[in-house]
């Protein structure tokens, strides 16, 4: 292989599809050589085609010609930058094995090179840095993350040779199997733990079943100075890689074990107080990075006599659960939640559990754009919160929030399962000592959330921007949007919202800034507006079944958005799936007076359709949107007579003609009349 066969194999050994919107790590041992140049070249190889070069380098010197490479690459052309395989080399040097000292690098870079004449630093390598920067630019900024996102790190104190170093954080086998290590820790990619949580289930089942190398146990029991900077590097891409995680284990064997493939979700107790009555409704439900099935799923299993149903919903979220046969919300407090409750839907191969616990933390759902109160596995600073707690662990939990909480307060509500009582408090400033899920992390961690992407990389449709999260925070932090500061709209949800006008196709910095002038973490976005795809030589085409078929021989198939060989007058082209990813807030009205559900304070109607959805813009404005059947459309239709509940009349009145004057009605005239016919027929009502 010459030097850019190697490099371009490497390039696409790293950067790839499957890694899109993904951290890449350069993680290069002599396996990975192998591996890359099977049956072409081995170590050897490489090496030697490295120190030549790419063939237009004249200088002298590894350094210098890996600055030869790089200087000009966008003028060539090339699918990858042609200084990967220097990189690839320097983090080679790290593995190589000798009697070195633990942090000689230098002497294992020479030592690779075959070069043991002279000693010290490469002349040139403090330029090495250029490089790593302008990687990182190639993988967000011109590549979008559509082939991954490489972040230049640097180990320590160690500038130069840090960002090398830094690529060993976890080997690709470690990389795959740390999904084991999530499944048999039990955590919940949704709703991530405190940091030191992680830690420690990292140490315990990576070292149980031999799934992590020595190297890295040893950096996470680190505790000095040196290696703490890199140790919080690993656990922050270990954070990122369970976030990313869909739940499910793939097939994968090791030391004679099989994990079989399989969807696992976190159950949340979620609570409906009523202050009023002074009484608390829990129900359950589920949020997963996987797309839950379109028919919904079916759970049954011994910890319950019935089935249990739920669909998809808002954001990954799944709809309370409901029992199958009654047709109604199961009562999270009929459960025990001291030992916990598991179901599976056998059909679908997915798996839910409620993990037992004497102390239970919940957090407002309006950061997720939820009613009532979520349970989370963390707790967060600057927020407040309310605790469920066993009898067995209220003295402790009383005696930690009244020392290090800004209030707390016993809640004596009726609802709860025997032998538990309920806390409020505001703004915890230590973690309680042996309660996990009241631990509180110091590492602050920022993340994009929701939105609607073009692919799987960090471009975003200019209608569906995502909104930034922070956790862990101090109180301190700014966001800046290109160096515009933007503010949270409620102090106490921990959620900054991305409004206003950024310019289209050109990279957007994201950063956090805490006291210090310097940003802590930066990510960056593209955001493109909406466009229809007119050639489609690229996309499969698709049968009624979804599988893929020959345009050439099919009759009937789907190609993008142009459908062939069906009679569109004899289908229905309406969306059965409501428009909730409108709005946070939305009014779904019936046909008939009193058909109302104010969404997503209250459940999504079954018993009736909606015919409009009336879309929260502004405080002073709301859109309206036909989301009804074809007969609705017909230009007979006119709404049918009130129902007999009073109060849900009124509602539907005051939501269609007691706010007429901010309600925008639809464009399209045709639609427009109908709605016209709905403001008449509630005058009266």
């Amino acid at each position: 292989m010459s030097y850019l066969e190697w490099n371009n194999r490497l390039a696409k050994y790293f950067f790839n599809e499957e890694m899109a919107g993904r951290e890449v790590l350069l993680y290069v041992d002599k396996k990975t050589i192998n591996t890359v140049g099977e049956g072409l070249g081995d170590v050897d190889s490489f090496l030697q085609h490295v120190k030549n070069g790419p063939p237009w380098v004249t200088r002298q010197g590894l350094c210098q010609k890996a600055l030869q490479a790089y200087e000009g690459r966008r003028e060539r052309g090339l699918d990858y930058p042609p200084y990967i395989a220097y990189l690839a080399l320097f983090v080679l040097a790290g593995d190589t094995e000798g009697e070195f000292s633990p942090h000689a690098y230098y002497p294992r870079l020479r030592s690779l090179l075959g070069d043991v004449v002279e000693t010290g630093q490469l002349p040139s390598f403090n330029r090495m840095i250029e490089l790593w920067d302008d990687l990182e630019k190639w993988s967000k900024e011109d590549k979008n993350e559509e082939l991954g996102r490489f972040t230049a790190r640097v180990r320590g104190n160690w500038i130069h040779i840090g960002l090398p170093l830094s690529q060993m954080l976890l080997s690709h086998d470690e990389r795959e199997k740390l999904y084991v290590i999530f499944n048999q820790a039990e955590l919940d990619p949704t709703d991530i733990p405190a940091v030191d949580t992680i830690k420690r289930k990292m140490l315990y089942y990576g070292n149980q079943g031999h799934l992590l190398e020595k190297r890295t146990l040893k950096l996470l029991e680190a505790n000095d100075s040196e290696n703490m900077v890199l140790k919080n590097a690993l656990l922050e891409f270990v954070l990122d890689e369970l976030a990313e995680w869909d739940g499910t284990v793939p097939e994968i064997q090791h030391e004679d074990k099989e994990f079989p493939k399989e969807a696992k979700t976190g159950l949340r107790i979620c609570l409906n107080i009523d202050n009023v009555s002074n009484r608390v409704k829990s129900y359950l439900r589920f949020k997963t990075n996987k797309s839950i099935p379109d028919t919904g799923l079916n759970f049954q299993g011994s910890d319950y006599s019935g089935i249990l149903t739920c669909f998809e919903t808002n954001a990954n979220w799944s709809s309370p659960l409901k029992d199958q046969a009654a047709s109604q919300r199961l009562d999270a407090s009929s459960i025990d939640w001291l030992r916990g409750f598991y179901m599976k839907d056998p059909e679908n191969n997915w798996h839910t559990k409620l993990k037992g616990s004497s102390v239970r933390l919940f957090v407002s759902g309006k950061r997720e754009v939820l009613p009532d109160w979520i349970e989370s596995h963390h707790l967060e600073r600057k927020c407040e919160f309310m605790i469920a707690a066993h009898s067995s662990m209220i003295e402790t939990v009383r005696n930690w929030g009244s020392e290090f909480c800004e209030k707390f307060q016993d809640k004596f509500y009726n609802g709860l399962p025997a032998g538990w009582i309920l806390f409020y408090g505001k703004n915890a400033t230590k973690s309680c000592d042996g309660v996990e899920v009241l631990a509180l992390s110091d590492l602050l961690r920022m993340r994009l959330q929701g939105g609607i992407k073009t692919g799987r990389g960090n471009t975003y449709l200019k209608f569906g921007l995502p909104f930034v999260s922070l956790e862990n925070i101090s109180g301190n932090e700014k966001i800046k949007i290109n160096g515009v500061e933007i503010k949270r709209d409620d102090e106490n949800v921990l959620r900054w919202e991305l409004r206003g006008e950024y310019p289209l196709y050109e990279p957007l910095q994201i950063q956090v800034f805490t006291d210090s002038s310097e940003s802590f973490q930066t990510r960056i976005i593209k955001i493109e507006a909406p466009r229809i795809q007119s050639e489609f030589d690229d996309i499969p085409c698709r049968g009624p079944g979804g599988n893929v078929v020959d345009a050439k021989v099919s009759v009937c198939y789907v190609i993008g958005a142009k459908v062939t060989g069906i009679d569109k007058r004899e289908t229905n082209v309406f969306s059965t799936a409501l428009p909730t990813h409108l709005s946070s807030r939305i009014i779904f009205i019936g046909s008939r007076p009193g058909e109302i559900r104010d969404w997503p304070t209250e459940d999504l109607p079954d018993e009736w359709q909606p015919v409009w959805a009336i879309v929260k813009d502004t405080h002073k404005r709301w859109d309206i949107y036909f989301c009804g059947s074809p007969e609705h459309l017909d230009d007979k239709h006119v709404p049918g007579s009130p129902l007999a509940d009073r109060r849900t009349v009124k509602r539907w009145k005051e939501a269609v003609w007691v706010n007429r004057k901010i309600n925008q009605p639809p464009a399209l005239p045709h639609l427009s009349s109908i709605w016209k016919k709905y403001k008449e027929a509630v005058k009266n009502a």
